[in-house]
């Protein structure tokens, strides 16, 4: 009987006294951009981790590898990683791999409306 109270007791403490969980913080979206975009096909990637020519992602010079993406082109919405350095041709911010681009229903160079997660 005493053990039980004991036992209660120190339940009864440990709710008491203990913090409460905080909720995840949630993600930051950085308001959304529409840079000049293109498309490729390539096997090889600078970040390590994504092979081959059916990786799902883009290229950009300037995020860091592993960066959340969601990509929008004329209704259709899409969301992606960073996976690659580039492109570098002059005024292209942004280089959708071939999947992406066929998911999203571009072609060619155009503008892609892009949110960026951190």
């Amino acid at each position: 009987m005493a053990t039980a109270i004991v036992l209660g007791t120190l339940a009864l403490l440990t709710l008491l006294t203990a913090t409460p969980i905080e909720a995840r913080p949630a993600a930051r979206w950085h308001p959304p951009t529409y840079p000049l975009t293109s498309w490729y096909q390539d096997t090889a990637k600078a970040c390590p981790g994504y092979y081959g020519i059916h990786a799902w992602g883009v290229a950009h010079r300037t995020l860091p590898c592993g960066t959340r993406l969601r990509l929008s082109y004329h209704g259709r919405t899409t969301w992606t990683r960073v996976i690659d350095r580039g492109p570098y041709i002059y005024g292209r911010s942004l280089d959708l791999h071939a999947p992406v681009a066929r998911a999203l229903g571009f072609s060619g160079v155009g503008r892609v409306k892009m949110e960026v997660r951190r």
